[in-house]
């Protein structure tokens, strides 16, 4: 067989022994922080006249003069630091809130205990378990630093009532990508894009007390900003309000540029990771059979295709993370309905509509169900003929 993207040399379940997997998940994450560096380098350049006095003061406390640049380099670096703690909890919360759940839920105590024997085969932490309240078929798995959770809907779980070793192997799927770090970087690398792509509303998500104290909220910071830079010497507010507006439209341009590589290395990881994860599944369920079938049977039970962009009404966020692109949405009239067309559900990506009216920049690019298939199909080859592929 020909070298595939995610496969390795090894049975080793989980690893890509060639390195492709962490590669990828190296470069996206870079991809990542270098858009996240600009949105911090933007704020604090509209904050640090606020913050000037309270370093002049620290600075005489201590009795140390400090020069500008180390200013700049710890108020960079700490800003860097807490964007990317906050960006990993919001995409974390939003995730498990477009699923319709939260970690309190629970799950029953056998799928906690198998999800439990299953993460002590890969050597990973087992996370917590949530059962979803949904009859479409789906899982994700969602790492914020820490506090992974894995999401399991009601319809994956009876979809697959029956089938032991098909439910290891999918739930062995998900905890393969918290081994090799990948859902907390496609959850990052989400952020960003959705954010531009009006997938996440700053007044509605962010800002308390909705659209309209987020708005006040926001012409306040606007205000705040403006009058900090007016009292630089020799800028006046007229100066003061120019410098803002440029200094936000710059740090807009460079962050479109930014997220433009963010968005083809995080739908190349995309691919790679459910590869290497439905390697895991099957090595750990001891069948690769077991893998492809119940992609296939969750994938048969997909939501049938919508008259509108299912892309429209599920958000990237979760469709990113799922085990299947169709999220957790019930779009369909049935959950045995027909299967999504791929061309429509994930293997496309880029830009599709919102039910805003405005557009989605969506870092998803799944795999086909019947190439990850077809690839479980080689690795059965290859193991019943005592190698594995390369």
């Amino acid at each position: 067989m020909s070298g595939h993207a995610g496969v390795g040399a090894t049975a080793e379940p989980g690893r890509a022994d060639d390195g492709s997997l962490s590669r990828q998940v190296a470069a996206t994450l870079a991809a990542v922080l270098v858009a996240d560096l600009l949105v911090v380098v933007g704020l604090a350049a509209l904050v640090r006249p606020w913050l000037a006095p309270i370093g002049g003061a620290l600075a005489g406390v201590v009795g140390l003069a400090v020069p500008p640049v180390v200013g700049w380099v710890v108020l960079v670096v700490a800003g860097l630091a807490a964007f990317v703690a906050a960006q990993a909890r919001y995409t974390r919360l939003e995730a498990l809130g477009e699923a319709g759940v939260s970690t309190d839920d629970g799950a029953p105590a056998a799928l906690e205990s198998r999800v439990t024997r299953l993460a002590a085969q890969l050597d990973v932490a087992p996370p917590t378990v949530v059962l979803a309240d949904s009859r479409v078929p789906n899982s994700f798995v969602v790492d914020g630093l820490g506090d992974a959770t894995l999401v399991v809907s009601a319809g994956l779980v009876d979809a697959l009532d029956g089938h032991d070793d098909q439910l290891d192997a999918v739930l062995a799927h998900e905890l393969a990508h918290l081994k090799n770090r990948d859902a907390l970087v496609v959850a990052l690398a989400s952020f960003l894009p959705a954010l531009l792509g009006d997938g996440y509303s700053v007044r509605r998500d962010l800002l308390p007390f909705g659209r309209a104290g987020g708005t006040a909220v926001l012409a306040a910071v606007a205000l705040a900003l403006v009058a900090g830079a007016a009292t630089v010497p020799g800028v006046g507010p007229a100066a003061a309000l120019a410098a803002v507006g440029f200094t936000l439209l710059l740090a807009g341009v460079g962050l479109g540029v930014a997220t433009a590589p963010v968005l083809l290395l995080a739908r190349r990881l995309s691919r790679t990771r459910e590869f290497i994860a439905d390697r895991a599944g099957a090595l750990t369920a001891g069948s690769p059979a077991a893998m492809a079938s119940a992609l296939r049977t969750l994938d048969d039970r997909a939501p049938a295709r919508p008259t509108a962009d299912l892309r429209s009404t599920t958000p990237s966020t979760v469709r990113a993370l799922c085990l299947l692109p169709h999220g957790f949405a019930a779009d369909g009239p049935d959950a045995d309905g027909d299967a999504l067309d791929a061309a429509e559900t994930g293997d496309a990506g880029g830009r599709s509509g919102s039910g805003d009216g405005g557009f989605r920049l969506d870092v998803r690019a799944h795999p086909p169900t019947a190439e990850r298939i077809d690839r479980l199909r080689e690795l059965a080859a290859a193991l019943e003929a005592g190698s594995t592929p390369e």
